[in-house]
């Protein structure tokens, strides 16, 4: 079930729902990406080489998805459907 009011934002929004969702995950993803960057740090400042290599493996995966959001995002821009 939908929040109130979230069909209006998701019809009349600034921005297409989903260039949003585009957008949001981007930055999510980016996050996500930064934070495995500091886990690495803490895995291996505790000398724990199975957490390295997950947090490794985990920001690895995250750059396969900011490629593909960037793609798309683009393809969005080119095609004038960025709105």
């Amino acid at each position: 079930m939908m929040e109130p009011g979230m069909e209006s934002i998701r019809n009349t929004g600034p921005m297409k729902n989903q260039n949003h969702n585009l957008v949001h995950s981007l930055s999510a993803t980016l996050d996500s990406a930064a934070r495995y960057e500091l886990y690495g740090q803490d895995a291996q400042e505790m000398g724990c080489e199975s957490c390295e290599q997950l947090w490794s493996k985990l920001k690895n995966s995250d750059q396969e998805q900011l490629e593909l959001l960037r793609q798309e995002i683009k393809n969005h821009v080119q095609n004038d459907a960025f709105d």
